[in-house]
């Protein structure tokens, strides 16, 4: 069975210049947005208008993460430092594509090969 996807992250360096070219240029609507500032962090999370209405709008009360309508998040860290852990991890594809996975269900510890490899790189 393959995965379905309902959700890819894509960092960002100008969020400005980001959300012209996703929602201006893409049509993609702002559903939720989170700034951290402990974390100097945003996420903005994007859905395309016939997605939202498709599935009966955006629910209330619920993290973008439990929502089911298929969405782009942007992830811009307001300076240079290295992020990640918990029930997530980043990794970059062949042509320089930082993509996030996110772990489903409950926190589990993480397993081999992922417990012992260093956390190296910069993003």
């Amino acid at each position: 069975m393959s995965p379905s996807f309902l959700h890819t992250m894509v960092r960002v360096g100008d969020l400005g210049a980001a959300l012209k070219f996703y929602c201006d240029g893409l049509g993609l609507t702002e559903i939720t947005r989170f700034d951290n500032e402990a974390g100097r962090f945003t996420l903005v999370f994007l859905a395309s208008p016939t997605d939202i209405e498709r599935l009966g709008g955006v629910p209330a009360g619920k993290r973008p993460t439990e929502m089911d309508i298929p969405m782009v998040e942007l992830t811009h860290n307001w300076d240079e430092a290295d992020y990640g852990g918990g029930r997530m991890t980043f990794i970059r594809s062949p042509d320089g594509i930082s993509i996030e996975l996110l772990q489903k269900g409950e926190a589990l510890a993480p397993k081999e090969p992922w417990a012992s490899a260093p956390n190296v790189g910069a993003w």
